[in-house]
């Protein structure tokens, strides 16, 4: 298939991620503006320690009376020291706005829908390569 061909499963109820080991990340001091900053603690080098920032931002009333969306931010930032000593900080962010009469229901359908970029297989030439074939 491809990004032309694209299926989602609308109103999905759910993934699962199997395989793989847990890693327990915990609070390690970092302020962060309306959200926490946590790591991976078992590993021991500062500088290769995956980390996860997760921000919030709520609705907020406007001069018309109206409310802005809520927002939320997830970013986990992976480094890794590539061969010539540098580290480099490998991404995944996660971005998204929700209008507060939007109902938990359709909340879960986007996220589902969002979740579903990282396992779609016809989504795999535009992760990999940036192909829009």
């Amino acid at each position: 298939m491809t990004i032309a061909a694209l299926s989602l499963q609308k109103d999905a109820t759910g993934g699962t991620t199997t395989g793989g080991t847990a890693m327990a990340l915990s609070s390690d001091g970092v302020e962060v503006k309306n959200g926490i900053h946590v790591a991976d603690a078992a590993e021991t080098n500062f500088l290769v320690r995956t980390n996860v920032t997760l921000k919030t931002r709520n609705p907020q009333k406007q001069a018309d009376g109206t409310y802005s969306k809520a927002k939320r931010w997830y970013t986990v930032v992976v480094p890794k020291q590539i061969a010539s000593g540098e580290i480099v900080f490998n991404l995944v962010r996660i971005e998204e706005e929700i209008h507060p009469e939007t109902t938990a229901a359709e909340q879960t359908n986007i996220e589902m829908l969002g979740a579903q970029y990282f396992t779609d297989s016809d989504l795999d030439g535009f992760r990999q390569s940036g192909s829009l074939a």
